[in-house]
């Protein structure tokens, strides 16, 4: 699967927050589910996260990747 939408980022550091304007977020996913019954099944995937985001207060972007693995459980 793969979808596209907006991301923020929100950084803390010395009790000061700062926020980034939304900016560009993607994911995509690679996985396989098993059924292990008549009702149910099992899954797993991998997931890779991309943003880019600009923070007013750098006056620069954030850009950055993310790596996951993601299990799942479905009842039919």
């Amino acid at each position: 699967s793969a979808s596209a939408g907006l991301a923020w980022l929100s950084a803390e550091y010395n009790n000061e927050t700062e926020e980034s304007a939304p900016g560009l977020g993607l994911e995509a996913a690679l996985g396989k589910e098993w059924w292990i019954g008549d009702k149910w099944a099992i899954g797993i995937a991998g997931v890779v996260n991309y943003h880019s985001v600009k923070v007013p207060a750098l006056d620069d972007k954030c850009k950055g990747t993310s790596f996951g693995i993601r299990a799942s459980f479905t009842m039919n």
